[in-house]
């Protein structure tokens, strides 16, 4: 029986896991025998997940079943900037504090204000990231940012929005180099000699990864499958995602890869919610997805500080790797969930206030 949910609890999980695979990814190279255990060699895929599930939340939450916008650009644009904003100015702050000084402020006046204005440093010609912001894991907000100025340009066209969001991710993704370096290449490392630098990221293949959750978001609008295909669906593709995270294939990990073995997993799982089915085994998950955001900016400073209270009383960490992984996984979550309760629910509820008291006097 079909039983279509607006709640995507499913999708929630995902966004746990790739929060957590970014955490794996991060922890192993602080905890683990000084570089020499690699067990989440790939875990920054996370970050794949996240982008193709935000262009996937992005379509479910402005639009309605028939593709007809709900929310108006401005209203968008605001919630956008109170979810992201106010928790990453804090997290960055509370991970420079230690080295705060006139110093520090004068040197790194270029890195401030590009991280306040999520523009890449283009300290680095290597993509995806080109430079890293204050906080290093901020590189995916300067993408992030970058999609949803897109997407709150498209919701001016109303039903059409869409096709146009696609038409302007076509020409940054794939028109615009081969303009400049005459072919189209899926690899996220690359470097353009684009007239303004900065072109790099919002031309980098990775930007396509949004495009394509939006994609998803439209296509889940139009199918419709039983639940027991739904599930067939959601067990087959999660053999694809595990086989690439594993590197099983043999093949580059690009766009091309990730669209081919992580989109047809985000893919079916939405569907598995908008039919009505939880796939894991605990919906307590759904509680580490809903404070992902928390954890994905707040890992970095927790593993940071971890480390230096293990050194300071001596704690010989790297003797017992697998103890210390499993300490800063779960500090992360805790801490997490704090920020997330006590910090990011309120803030963004405050807000929201304040655009829904400043929309009595004006409407957006």
């Amino acid at each position: 029986m079909f039983v279509e949910s607006k709640r995507l609890d499913n999708i929630q999980v995902l966004r746990a896991v790739a929060a957590l695979m970014v955490c794996a990814f991060h922890l192993q190279y602080l905890f683990m025998d000084n570089g020499n255990i690699k067990p989440f060699a790939n875990g920054e895929m996370g970050v794949q997940v996240f982008f193709i599930i935000s262009g996937l939340i992005m379509y479910h939450t402005t639009r309605d079943k028939d593709g007809n916008p709900t929310k108006s650009p401005w209203v968008f644009g605001w919630n956008r900037l109170v979810r992201i904003v106010p928790l990453y100015l804090f997290v960055t702050f509370v991970y420079v504090a230690d080295d705060l000084s006139w110093a520090f402020l004068s040197e790194q006046s270029d890195r401030i204000w590009k991280t306040i204005l999520f523009f890449p440093p283009m300290t680095d010609t290597i993509g995806p990231k080109y430079g890293y912001p204050l906080l290093d894991v901020g590189w995916t907000l300067n993408y992030e940012m970058f999609f949803y100025l897109l997407f709150f340009c498209s919701l001016f066209f109303g039903k059409l929005g869409y096709k146009v969001l696609f038409l302007i991710f076509l020409c940054f993704g794939i028109i615009l180099p081969l303009l400049f370096n005459g072919n189209f290449h899926p690899g996220y490392v690359a470097y353009y000699n684009y007239p303004i630098a900065a072109l790099n990221l919002f031309c980098n293949p990775m930007v396509l990864l949004f495009a394509s959750g939006v994609l998803l978001g439209d296509i889940m609008n139009r199918v419709q499958f039983s639940q027991n295909i739904c599930l067939f669906g959601f067990t087959f593709s999660t053999g694809l995602f595990l086989m690439h995270v594993l590197g099983w294939h043999g093949l580059e990990v690009n766009l091309f890869t990730d669209l081919a073995f992580i989109w047809p997993w985000v893919f079916f799982t939405a569907l598995c919610d908008r039919s009505g089915v939880f796939v894991f085994a605990s919906k307590k998950w759904i509680s580490v997805g809903d404070c992902s955001y928390s954890l994905y900016l707040w890992h970095p400073v927790v593993f940071a500080y971890l480390r230096l209270v293990a050194e300071k009383f001596s704690w010989p960490y790297l003797d017992a790797p697998w103890i210390s992984f499993v300490v800063g996984m779960v500090l992360a979550i805790v801490v997490a969930s704090i920020s997330y309760k006590f910090f990011e629910t309120k803030v963004n509820l405050a807000l929201k206030s304040l655009r829904i008291s400043w929309n009595k006097q004006a409407p957006l």
